[in-house]
């Protein structure tokens, strides 16, 4: 069980504090990245509200454990050579219960074509994403992400520059 199943008393009674470990995936096609919309009543960012698959932590289970049984679940898929990318941390208070949210965020590869159970998924390039309603952490996860392919764009394409007038390079990390 999660640990959303004593949440709901707990904001009835108005006090509290809740700990909501979770787990979080980037999977890219090309420029773009898949978001999801979990139905009305399962979407804890509100209604209409885009984010990137995740999945509650179970005991017993490791995140990415997690997270292929949620994904199995929603969207029917599978994925592999899932790479840790962020850890992120964070505290909202609603109704006088203080929730303190950790999240796992990984990248991977989907190994299978989507058919969505129980959401609404697409597949957006960051342009459009800017535009939508989005879970704020999701927001800021892939504008990191197409910054840094960014940067390591330009560096490639910086040294292939050097490598191609036939100069020395030292590479420092």
């Amino acid at each position: 069980m999660g640990v959303f199943g004593d949440i709901k008393g707990m904001f009835e009674k108005g006090k509290g504090y809740v700990f909501v470990p979770l787990a979080s995936v980037v999977f890219m096609d090309g420029d773009r990245v898949l978001i999801i919309k979990t139905p009305e009543g399962k979407n804890r960012y509100g209604p209409d509200v885009w984010q990137l698959p995740e999945s509650e932590l179970f005991l017993g289970k490791t995140p990415e454990e997690c997270l292929k049984f949620t994904l199995k679940e929603r969207l029917n898929a599978e994925f592999s050579k899932s790479n840790l990318l962020d850890v992120i941390t964070g505290m909202v208070e609603r109704k006088g219960v203080l929730i303190h949210i950790l999240m796992i965020i990984y990248q991977a590869k989907l190994t299978d074509s989507i058919t969505s159970k129980d959401c609404e998924y697409k597949w957006a390039g960051l342009e459009e994403i800017e535009k939508m309603k989005l879970a704020g952490y999701a927001l800021k996860i892939i504008e990191d992400i197409f910054k840094m392919r960014a940067k390591l764009e330009k560096d490639i394409d910086e040294l292939n520059s050097v490598l191609d007038k036939g100069k020395n390079v030292e590479i420092k990390w």
